[in-house]
């Protein structure tokens, strides 16, 4: 399996104790994307889609196996270096929308280049208003999340995932906690942002809708990806 792919997952292990019982999870998951590709991953619930995830974006650890992001051992940097490549080359796009109810939308959206540390407030402020205009809330720069529906919050997550530039977007049911047609609106800016900068995307989602729209779809069964 190359390793300088965008991403690349080979023979990933997670388990669980649960009452004493240890829950296989995950039993030798592997796969690798190709610059610009979309990967849908479906699974019955409970099959540990979400748990690949978290993996696949260092935020839990394997039991065995390696995940690569351009070619960087990702579970072979320092917790310090792991967060750093985090903000760099990931943006994450979760079900829920993971936005700090204390700050305005503007000042979510800027979260990830300022855990980076690499441009001024102003800069990174224009990059914000950008992208909020680029999903349709230009409007709502000033606005904290408790004023936003659901389809709004999700608009600004991908803004926020967006706002280094990574080179891979990982979203775990973008749209589960939205309406058919607002979720719909969501993943047509998703793939249209996506595909613009050549970004890989890799997506759980329960939709086959969804999923057919991807360049290819991965199913998780037994542990494995199939």
């Amino acid at each position: 399996m190359p390793t300088n792919a965008p991403l690349a997952a080979t023979n990933l292990y997670k388990h669980y104790a649960l009452q004493g019982k240890q829950i296989n999870v995950l039993c030798g998951a592997s796969f690798t994307t190709s610059p610009g590709e979309s990967v849908a991953i479906i699974g019955r619930s409970g099959s540990g889609k979400s748990t690949l995830m978290h993996l696949l974006g260092g935020l839990d650890k394997p039991d065995a196996g390696k995940v690569f992001i351009n070619g960087q051992d990702l579970y072979k940097l320092s917790e310090r270096k792991r967060t750093l490549l985090r903000a760099a080359q990931i943006g994450f796009v979760f079900q829920a929308y993971h936005l700090l109810p204390e700050m305005t939308i503007a000042e979510n959206v800027i979260l990830p280049a300022m855990a980076l540390g690499k441009r001024s407030r102003k800069e990174m402020m224009v990059r914000a208003e950008m992208l909020l205009e680029r999903v349709g809330l230009s409007n709502r720069l000033n606005h904290k999340p408790q004023e936003l529906s659901g389809g709004e919050q999700q608009r600004a997550a991908i803004a926020r995932a967006l706002m280094n530039e990574p080179p891979l977007i990982l979203a775990d049911e973008p749209t589960g906690n939205l309406d058919t047609v607002t979720g719909d609106h969501v993943m047509d800016l998703l793939f249209e942002l996506t595909r613009e900068r050549n970004t890989v995307l890799v997506m759980v989602t329960h939709n086959p809708e969804t999923a057919a729209r991807c360049s290819r779809t991965l199913t998780l069964n037994d542990g494995l990806l199939v």
